[in-house]
């Protein structure tokens, strides 16, 4: 017998992540192009500073999703688990730690990543060449661990 609240309140989470994922992807189509993904940092920080408020709330709708992504896993392995028992198992814990690192990477960039504008926008030149320096190996870095190739 499967729990009705855990299916009920998992499944109204669901709905509301796919509301928030729409949210998300509204606020990028309206985000400036300088704001967007795999921008340099030189163009990002500085348009960061002048106008933060729509990507803020991107990460926002973004870390709400990592909350309810992590609400809709036990409702959804109840529905698929029988018979599936420890892929079930195996598949839920790697959507939690997910989802969970995805809400607090989130998080963390709300909390950081004004300061981090802001001292590159007041900063010497030497200050933004080591932050543009220090962005521009994590972005290199992630379209590695993507399979890009060259740059």
């Amino acid at each position: 017998m499967k729990n009705n609240q855990v299916l009920r309140f998992g499944g109204v989470c669901a709905i509301l992540l796919g509301l928030a994922k729409l949210l998300s992807g509204g606020f990028y189509l309206l985000l400036s192009p300088d704001l967007r993904a795999e921008v340099p940092a030189a163009k990002f920080l500085p348009a960061f500073a002048q106008s933060s408020s729509l990507l803020t709330s991107l990460f926002w709708v973004e870390a709400l999703v990592g909350v309810l992504g992590v609400a809709v896993i036990p409702a959804l392995s109840s529905l698929v688990e029988e018979g599936n028992e420890g892929w079930v198992r195996w598949a839920g814990s790697l959507a939690t730690i997910g989802f969970v690192l995805s809400a607090v990477g989130y998080t963390l960039s709300i909390a950081k990543l004004p300061g981090i504008a802001s001292a590159f926008v007041k900063g010497d030149e030497s200050t933004k060449a080591a932050l543009v320096m220090i962005s521009s190996r994590r972005s290199k870095k992630r379209r590695l661990d993507r399979g890009h190739c060259g740059e």
